[in-house]
């Protein structure tokens, strides 16, 4: 007689994983989120600089050109614009039309060196830039702002990293677990002969599912982590993280819809992979 696998313990083996697969997306997902949000935060950095009105053009090219050494993204601004950025602790708004006004966009970079150029760096450099110049009547920026962005810049960059090495760590675990679980067998021997099982065979009479059996386990654990993502997401993420809005197809944010949908497809790829490495495995160890 062949001891095999039920149902249930195949139910709960797509269970297990499901909540495992739905752990590791929820943190990938509210990673990227943050990433959003914190490059649609990059808008919000601006420096505004206002010079007078008897400043000449070669004058105004000459200052053009030293800051285009710190961001390429200077526009001209209107009068309107420009009293928009104004602080309103200046007491006063700008009225002469005659005054030119220029508008600098701060985004992180690097430097010739390679090295990362943090936006209270690009803040500072410009202040310096136009120190003593007389043209100048008004320097708008928004330094801790700058500097909060930063902050935030340098905790994600580390978590990138950190993310990364996590997560080669996390599918090179799981391949060799899958490899080594889906050959695995049990030798019973009754009157007859030793006999031999699979993971995913649940009686004598059951077909094997052979290479079926890791694309099967990862395509439904992962599609049972998106369900569970989706039922849960009100209590997994905060308003601002969430993912999952009434802005798309199934209540997904569009441009979230595509990871969401593929990710069955690619635990389901990686599954399979585990079953081919397994199938290696058994060659070489028997």
């Amino acid at each position: 007689m062949i001891r095999s696998y039920s149902f249930l313990r195949q139910f709960i083996s797509i269970i297990f994983f499901s909540l495992f697969f739905s752990i590791f997306l929820w943190g990938v997902s509210s990673f990227l989120m943050m990433e959003k949000i914190r490059h649609s935060s990059l808008e919000n950095t601006h420096m505004v600089i206002v010079l007078d009105q008897n400043t000449t053009n070669a004058d105004y090219q000459k200052i053009y050109g030293q800051l285009s050494f710190i961001t390429t993204s200077i526009k001209p601004l209107s009068l309107d614009e420009v009293n928009q950025f104004a602080r309103s602790s200046s007491g006063s708004r700008l009225s002469d039309s005659g005054k030119k006004m220029i508008l600098l966009n701060l985004l992180m970079g690097k430097n010739a060196a390679g090295q990362r150029v943090t936006l209270s760096e690009q803040i500072l450099s410009v202040h310096k830039i136009l120190e003593g110049n007389k043209h100048v009547l008004l320097v708008e920026d928004n330094l801790p702002w700058a500097e909060k962005l930063d902050s935030l810049d340098a905790l994600m960059v580390h978590a990138k990293r950190a993310g990364m090495m996590l997560f080669g760590l996390f599918l090179l675990l799981l391949l060799l677990f899958w490899s080594f679980l889906f050959p695995a067998r049990e030798k019973v021997e009754d009157s007859m002969e030793h006999q031999e099982k699979s993971f995913w065979k649940n009686s004598p009479s059951a077909p094997a599912l052979s290479s079926g059996q890791g694309l099967r386990l990862g395509f439904f654990s992962a599609l049972g982590a998106c369900i569970l993502l989706f039922l849960a997401h009100p209590a997994l993420y905060s308003p601002s993280l969430d993912p999952f809005v009434s802005a798309g197809p199934a209540g997904i944010h569009s441009t979230w819809a595509y990871y969401f949908f593929s990710f069955p497809v690619m635990g389901g790829g990686l599954g399979w992979l585990s079953f081919q490495l397994g199938k290696i495995w058994r060659r070489v160890l028997h």
